[in-house]
């Protein structure tokens, strides 16, 4: 720490008993005396930025945010300063502000591994997973001995499907580091999430032999063994760890995740318990009040159970323009009215087989592409929104308007594959893909609009969510989406399916003889699974007050 620039001595030495008082863990003291030091010296930038870090270090994040703001006014230029700010906002939940810190700070300084790492895994957070991987391979390329990095790296790249890729370097992490516990969960994490179940257990056991009970190998190894279906045996090894009264956050998750329904109210309580001590206002806070939610609900405690997906969701980031979505509604239905004309595709806008996928979100798109995916004659393609939502189509599209509106709506289709390649769309984009691929099939997955809109309700959907973070948004957008969904089948060149969601539950072998006929795709057993670990219908019944203002919407 500096002391320059002290004019008096009396302010030198509370500066010095300040940053003692820091290093020793009072933090209670050092904020005091820094205080004490910004009296007699306004403008000391060293001052205010070590206020701002005892700050963050006694969990004050609006005041620390407050303050290293300040120092950053003081002199705009200091990097610790940036860097704690952009911390700051990321730990609690304002991803957004976070990333313009972020890149301020690596576009001043280039090489700053610490922040490239940091910015990667806010980009992830807020789904955008290109962004992510470029952060981190800029991150080894500046730090090449980062296994930590190189872990979330090849985790991502096996959750993109690029499993060659992502072992490669989880593989280079865990040489790096071979006995990291830390390190290890990740690569485990990344194996976990890829379905490799030995390879991941293998991975937290060395994890725990190195440190036995470490939290991140306990909770990730409970985690794969529910997983394989031995959920009791998951929560016998989380068990003694919370009587321990920890309350870490990704032991209560977990927990939450694998306890059996005769334990349903300890892992209430431990959730509270995690709560009350109070992970900032970011993800890890909304996680916990998700799965509070999710717990009072089995529980059949409707009224808790609503009230903490609503504190969930009063912590949502992104915004949603309801009057903006109502008018691409609109535009899109006059654009492409009864009348219009239908200009021809070009020939070069993809091979076949297509099928593309719609819904209201939360309605029973998911569960359809996971029927189907189970195929081996089906890929599902990374959905890819269009970026301009307000211009519905070009005036008088030519072939090459249309070709570049495809390669924008399915980058990934003309790659040779020849597996049914089904494409999951936003209801606004339908429109245009229908001219890209005139007479392209089209499946709706549809679902009781209650039960979806409860189910986004109390999902933790991101920003892309942040419609279903206020029921009076979420009803505005299940309304408009349904009436153009009732155009579109009126007007637009498709050949069109509907499977609702509650049909495939109930009649699951009928609906998907359907499904598959319509497909032109042979019988597969495995497309049944989904159907039976679903989520029941008539979800919403419990919730009927609560809903209210949805229903009467729907039924205009």
């Amino acid at each position: 720490m500096e002391y320059d620039g002290l004019n008096t001595r009396s302010a030198r030495s509370l500066f010095q008993q300040a940053a003692a008082c820091h290093k020793a863990g009072d933090l209670v003291a050092a904020r005091r005396k820094y205080q004490q030091v910004l009296k007699r010296e306004p403008y000391l930038v060293e001052a205010s930025y070590h206020l701002g870090m005892a700050l963050v270090g006694a969990g004050a994040y609006g005041k620390a945010i407050s303050q290293l703001g300040w120092t950053l006014v003081l002199e705009p230029g200091h990097r610790d300063a940036l860097f704690a700010l952009a911390r700051t906002l990321q730990i609690t939940g304002r991803e957004g502000q976070a990333i313009e810190r972020f890149h301020a700070l690596v576009s001043e300084v280039p090489d700053h591994a610490e922040a490239w790492h940091a910015l990667g895994v806010t980009q992830k957070a807020l789904g955008r997973l290109d962004d992510a991987e470029a952060s981190w391979r800029r991150t080894v390329e500046l730090a090449p001995l980062q296994g930590e990095t190189r872990a979330l790296l090849g985790s991502l790249l096996q959750s993109l499907g690029r499993e060659a890729e992502g072992e490669a370097e989880l593989d280079r992490a865990q040489a790096l580091d071979p006995d990291n516990p830390g390190i290890l969960c990740l690569i485990a994490d990344g194996y976990r999430g890829a379905g490799r179940w030995p390879q991941a257990e293998a991975l937290y056991d060395r994890a725990l032999a190195t440190e036995p009970g470490h939290v991140g190998a306990s909770t990730g190894k409970a985690l794969a063994l529910a997983a394989r279906g031995e959920a009791a045996a998951a929560t016998m090894l989380l068990e003694p760890i919370i009587a321990t009264g920890s309350t870490v956050v990704d032991l209560a998750l977990a927990y939450a995740e694998v306890v059996p329904a005769e334990r349903t109210r300890a892992a209430i309580g431990l959730l509270n318990r995690a709560l009350k001590p109070g992970p900032p206002p970011g993800a890890e806070r909304r996680a916990l009040l998700f799965a509070l939610g999710d717990l009072c609900d089995r529980a059949n405690i409707a009224v808790r159970a609503f009230a903490a997906y609503q504190s969930a969701n009063a912590l949502a980031q992104g915004h949603f323009d309801g009057a903006l979505f109502e008018r691409q509604v609109s535009a899109r239905m006059e654009a492409f009215g009864p009348d219009a004309i239908r200009p021809q595709a070009a020939k070069e806008n993809g091979p076949a087989p297509l099928l593309l996928l719609v819904g209201l979100p939360g309605g029973g798109v998911d569960l359809v592409a996971a029927t189907l995916t189970r195929h081996p004659g089906v890929r599902l393609l990374p959905a890819a929104p269009l970026p301009h939502h307000d211009d519905p189509r070009p005036d008088n599209p030519t072939a090459a308007d249309l070709a570049a509106a495809a390669a924008a709506l399915a980058p990934d289709l003309a790659d040779g594959d020849e597996r049914l390649a089904v494409l999951p769309l936003e209801v606004l984009d339908l429109g245009l893909a229908t001219l890209c691929w005139p007479g392209v099939r089209v499946i709706h997955g549809n679902r009781d609009a209650l039960d979806a809109g409860l189910h986004c309700f109390s999902h933790d959907l991101g920003p892309a969510g942040a419609f279903a973070a206020d029921l009076d948004l979420l009803t505005m957008r299940f309304a408009a989406e349904r009436r153009l969904l009732e155009h579109w089948q009126e007007v637009l060149d498709m050949q069109f399916l509907e499977v609702a969601y509650e049909r495939l539950l109930r009649r699951s072998q009928e609906t998907l003889g359907a499904l598959f006929d319509f497909c032109r795709l042979d019988w597969h057993d495995a497309c049944l699974e989904p159907a039976a670990a679903a989520e029941s219908p008539g979800r919403h019944r419990r919730y009927a007050r609560h809903l209210r203002r949805l229903r009467l919407a729907l039924e205009d």
